[in-house]
């Protein structure tokens, strides 16, 4: 909010006042000020506000749109770090402003549910319009004087960090700024009354504030009249492998909404000096196709930024000999770390060959930062942990490849924990010495969950593209330095027709941060030869007291191609899915699959799959919809590498599916002319959202 008047200050403070003891908040007024009377204070342990205010446990993100910039405080509230006697019941509340801010996007700080929305015709008092969002944890937040809510945002609406949900306004106050009001538990967290200073007002004292707040500078504590720039819906790519030698790398950015937006691109080089930028419109829902380049430079990363809600895939490419792998890009609501990777190794003996991992980590802010890698043995593989630090400058990237460094064995295997103030994690994993390619998401600590999904999953199958089976690394997150006995990883299998359902678990314990693979292509005890062409779907559970993590592979070990992909947690429950990449038999031989799990165990899935054509790079390729349903606990497949499926041959484009029930999934990309002389399947999470 702009400098304000005292009377807009007394108004404001009245109307708020108005609303505490409407909403039937205790409200103390101060005692008469007497000197022999000492002030009280709050027990040791329990907050009395300010600067001894608990941080918050969310992770939060600036209410704003990628990019721009925002003044917190100034003038206006910024309750909780000065005088904390003025305040309200367990209530940390900022206004944020700008030059010219009416009308700007508001967004969703973290993930929630909306518990209470007031859209247009506006209140005249109190916080007018207004979207209030529950969130883990006991935390809620209020999103005040808003211009109007965004449609679609009702009560019961579910949302993620970065998701708009009003516009800013000046409803119920007199000038046009968004008043942020962050609660927990709507409790005081200490309620000793006491006297305040000259000219202040007792009142309950305030619970946690809504710092730290990732910004541009990464999480900071935020800081009365500061001026901060956003990153909320920042697309992070950490992985350009141009700058590695590689031929060619391909972004392809979907618009999941439905309006026109303009995607902003920005690229550097490894140290994160050089940049280059630029921008492309994408229509609503459609897609757009970028090859990073800078006229003076290579770029090794780079982010991505539209005033809509995108999903992003990274594809690289080598030539000599054909190496592919495709991941996502990284959402800024994950950069808080730490990064966990389930499956690591430096020049491993397998069956595929020898394996080794390369590790990417991009500084996700413009400051400096300190990175710390830390390898966890396998269980009974007869290595030790080893941690590894390095530094990297503002909007850096490192590549830490495993093959080379010295102070790793040959041979060693496990997994890593990446740790970073702000930072985006990949990982590409090369078997076969390096003639193939699966690159694969490191995952947030917050996605450890006690059951999973594998969408699909294969015992030595034999299809179009070789025999293919899906090993799947379980990595232990319980933290405490909790093991996982031997039993209580859980694989539960239903099958395809045909088959037989099935069951199997971890024949030894699983230390903390440490991983077991389940592997059908090699392991003949769990998976014995009468199992041999089985596929299906199937869930991995451990204890609900345990945390894992789950990475699903797919490899065709006869024609040297894999590819990898993040599983799907049982307790998702969005029912949208993102595909930005579609491709139905180009005449490069290029097609694609998409496979989709029913995450519901009771209910069958209707499911429509919007097809969205793009005719500028596939002539003829049009609009499609489809309905499809899946079985409870299921999947479905739509395989793009059929000839004349219900997509004619050339079209391409992108994917959006609605479905009634929880869904999640993942698409593979291919090359059905090319498969048996190189590494040309890959594989994508799907991005979801409520």
């Amino acid at each position: 909010m702009s400098i304000l008047s005292v009377r807009a200050l007394v108004i404001k403070t009245l109307a708020m006042l108005i609303v505490a003891l409407s909403a039937g908040i205790s409200v103390f007024l101060a005692a008469p000020s007497t000197p022999a009377m000492a002030q009280q204070a709050c027990p040791t342990g329990v907050t009395y506000a300010g600067d001894e205010a608990p941080n918050s446990t969310l992770k939060l993100q600036m209410p704003f749109v990628s990019g721009e910039y925002w003044t917190v405080g100034g003038g206006g509230s910024f309750y909780g770090n000065n005088f904390h006697c003025n305040s309200y019941n367990d209530h940390y509340a900022t206004d944020w402003n700008r030059p010219n801010d009416a009308g700007a996007a508001v967004l969703a700080v973290a993930d929630g549910q909306v518990s209470a929305s007031v859209g247009a015709p506006c209140p005249t008092g109190g916080y007018g319009c207004r979207v209030t969002i529950e969130h883990a944890d006991g935390y809620k937040t209020t999103y005040a004087h808003l211009q109007d809510v965004k449609p679609g945002i009702v009560d019961g609406s579910k949302v993620k960090t970065g998701m708009q949900v009003g516009f800013v306004g000046s409803s119920g106050t007199t000038a046009d700024h968004l008043h942020l009001a962050f609660r927990r538990n709507n409790s005081s967290t200490c309620n000793t009354s006491g006297y305040c200073a000259a000219g202040e007002t007792l009142m309950p004292p305030q619970g946690h504030k809504p710092s730290p707040m990732m910004t541009a500078l990464g999480p900071v504590n935020l800081e009365d009249g500061t001026n901060y720039q956003s990153i909320n819906g920042r697309g992070y790519l950490p992985n350009l492998r141009t700058a590695s030698g590689w031929q060619s790398v391909t972004v392809t950015v979907k618009n999941n909404s439905d309006q026109a937006t303009t995607v902003n691109y920005y690229y550097r080089d490894s140290g994160g000096t050089n940049a280059c930028n630029g921008s492309q419109a994408v229509q609503a829902y459609g897609s757009v196709s970028l090859n990073p380049s800078c006229a003076w430079f290579i770029p090794a990363a780079g982010y991505i930024e539209a005033d809509r809600d995108v999903s992003v895939t990274v594809a690289n490419r080598r030539t000599s000999p054909v190496v592919e792998g495709t991941h996502t890009g990284v959402s800024a609501a994950v950069v808080w770390g730490p990064f966990n990777l389930p499956l690591v190794a430096k020049r491993l003996t397998t069956a595929s060959g020898l394996a080794d991992s390369d590790i990417f980590v991009q500084n996700a802010a413009d400051t400096a930062t300190t990175v710390q890698v830390q390898l966890v043995a396998a269980p009974g593989s007869g290595y030790t942990n080893i941690t590894r630090s390095f530094t990297l400058n503002a909007y850096g990237t490192l590549r830490y490849s495993l093959k080379v460094d010295g102070s790793v064995p040959t041979g060693w295997v496990g997994s890593a924990v990446v740790s970073a103030p702000a930072s985006a994690v990949v990982s590409d994993f090369f078997a076969w010495d390096g003639q193939t390619d699966f690159a694969y998401n490191a995952y947030p600590s917050d996605n450890k969950a006690s059951s999973w999904y594998i969408p699909l999953f294969m015992v030595r199958r034999t299809g179009a593209t070789g025999d293919a089976s899906t090993p799947i690394s379980v990595q232990n997150l319980t933290g405490n330095n909790t093991t996982i006995s031997t039993g209580q990883m859980v694989l539960s299998c239903k099958a395809a027709p045909g088959w037989t359902d099935f069951a199997v678990s971890n024949p030894s314990p699983v230390s903390d941060n440490a991983s077991y693979s389940f592997n059908p292509a090699t392991d003949l005890t769990l998976f014995p030869p009468s199992m041999t062409g089985w596929w299906g779907s199937c869930k991995l559970t451990v204890p609900n007291d345990k945390k894992v993590l789950v990475l699903a592979q797919i490899r065709y070990p006869a024609n040297k191609n894999a590819s990898a992909y993040e599983a799907s947690r049982a307790e998702n429950s969005d029912r949208q899915l993102f595909f930005p990449v579609i491709k139905q038999r180009l005449g490069d031989g290029s097609a694609t699959a998409v496979t989709i799990q029913n995450l519901n165990s009771s209910a069958v899935v209707s499911a429509t799959f919007y097809y969205k054509g793009e005719p500028a790079l596939c002539a003829g390729s049009g609009d499609v919809t489809v309905s499809d349903s899946i079985p409870p606990d299921s999947n479905l497949v739509h395989n793009h590498r059929l000839p004349n499926w219900f997509l004619p041959d050339g079209w391409c484009g992108s994917l959006r599916v609605v479905s009634n029930q929880p869904i999640d999934g993942f698409g593979q990309i291919t090359n059905i002319n090319t498969y048996a002389s190189g590494d040309t399947i890959q594989a994508y999470s799907a991005l979801s959202r409520p």
